[in-house]
């Protein structure tokens, strides 16, 4: 976690295929990315995370942008906004403060791992 951001707005990639909205294999977590429009933002994105928790949803806000990328390897960097309830990927991110995935997109998955400080 960083309270300032992975990247600098010269870093900043787009890609079409992050535009979409992804399920874990239980449906149980929905990850909508939505590409921002208005005009100098066009590389950023829009998720909202929800969650089922028992008999209710609760979803939590972030900014989200490419910050890098290696190969066909990417690195997103998130910074929470809000949250409606609390959900468990939000809480992972209490502290309002930037954190940073790995992220591989395949043909229909993607699979995101957050780098974590070793103690």
């Amino acid at each position: 976690m960083s309270l300032q951001p992975f990247y600098t707005q010269v870093d900043l990639e787009a890609d079409s295929r992050l535009n979409e909205t992804w399920t874990d294999k239980e449906g149980d977590v929905t990850l909508p990315f939505e590409q921002r429009r208005e005009k100098g933002k066009e590389k950023e994105y829009e998720l909202v995370v929800k969650e089922k928790d028992g008999e209710q949803q609760v979803s939590g806000k972030f900014e989200v942008r490419v910050s890098f990328r290696w190969s066909a390897i990417w690195f997103l960097d998130y910074l929470s906004q809000d949250s409606e309830g609390v959900n468990e990927f939000y809480r992972m991110h209490f502290i309002r403060a930037h954190t940073i995935a790995r992220v591989e997109i395949k043909q229909d998955s993607i699979q995101m791992a957050f780098l974590t400080q070793a103690g």
